[in-house]
């Protein structure tokens, strides 16, 4: 269904959706989670608007965070995690 642009520019969340994933993987530092753990927080975080089926979105921001260096991704055992780097 197409949307006006203004309309779809008031409720633009990538910025708060991003924020919510660094505070998800800084209050669990030295622990890496994996794709389906940072879904299932946003989806919890009702304010996010993530619902079922954001995986695309969601990875888009995943891969932003990696190449702004502001959270890294490891492949273990076939499975990628994400984390903070420890200080």
């Amino acid at each position: 269904m197409p949307r006006s642009i203004t309309e779809l520019l008031k409720h633009e969340n990538s910025q708060l959706i991003e924020d919510i994933i660094l505070k998800l993987l800084l209050d669990n530092k030295g622990i890496a989670l994996t794709f389906n753990e940072i879904e299932f927080n946003l989806i919890k975080e009702k304010q996010s608007g993530v619902n079922l089926g954001g995986k695309f979105f969601i990875n888009n921001i995943l891969r932003d965070l990696i190449k702004a260096k502001k959270i890294i991704s490891i492949i273990s055992n076939g499975i990628e995690y994400f984390y903070l780097e420890l200080d």
